[in-house]
């Protein structure tokens, strides 16, 4: 007999076409080789010779069916981060991910100043004062937005062949909300995302000549400060 996996054994055995055995405490499957007897008669053997081929070629066809289903492609789940030129009128931005746990999540953008440079300081006060300032005020209007980043952000949930729009916002002003690192965070906006598959459009309205060449990355994740 020829031992085969168990991922492929079990739907097999369903087919009848292997063996289910258990030796040594585990279970193992195996296809049984076809056993040929001098007492088979010549009508039985010509039989034996037409479906044998046909047997092999369902065989195949259904190898080649789980073989698919196990290379399903892996969306990527957050954190999440792509390279994206907010300061370019047009940039655009479309990726798919995917959610496993029901969380509020933020997308955000992030902004980059020179690090291990002689003018390293120079440029982190320079960048700091293009992003803004933390805080809102009693009426929920960012105190100090800084330079405008205009950009549109769309979320769509897609499961089961259905499209369901979470997202779909124009913003124009991004409060800053942390610094780590050689990067200031501005936040587009949160939400909490149920768990599935989904589709994230990002694109960017206007030049902005103050943050033109600098590096910038769009984010996603998880927002701990909940």
């Amino acid at each position: 007999m020829n031992k085969i996996s168990p991922f492929y054994g079990a739907p097999l055995q369903a087919f009848g076409y292997c063996q289910r055995i258990q030796r040594d405490g585990a279970c193992q499957y195996s296809i049984p080789l076809p056993a040929f007897h001098a007492q088979n008669n010549k009508g039985n053997h010509k039989r034996g010779r037409f479906f044998r081929p046909l047997k092999a070629f369902f065989f195949l066809f259904l190898l080649l069916m789980l073989a698919g289903c196990s290379n399903e492609p892996k969306l990527p789940e957050p954190p999440i981060s792509f390279p994206f030129s907010a300061w370019k009128a047009g940039e655009k931005l479309d990726f798919q991910f995917r959610i496993k746990e029901k969380y509020l999540y933020e997308f955000s953008i992030d902004i980059y100043y020179k690090e291990r440079a002689k003018d390293d300081y120079e440029d982190m006060e320079r960048v700091r004062k293009l992003v803004g300032t933390y805080g809102r005020d009693s009426t929920g209007k960012i105190k100090n937005p800084g330079i405008s980043i205009p950009l549109t952000l769309k979320v769509i949930r897609e499961d089961n062949d259905e499209a369901k729009t979470i997202i779909n916002e124009t913003i124009y002003e991004l409060e800053k909300y942390a610094q780590g690192g050689n990067s200031f965070s501005k936040m587009i906006t949160e939400a909490v995302l149920e768990p599935g598959n989904y589709r994230c459009q990002v694109e960017s309205l206007s030049d902005i000549p103050e943050f033109a060449g600098r590096e910038m990355k769009f984010f996603l994740a998880k927002n701990h400060a909940k």
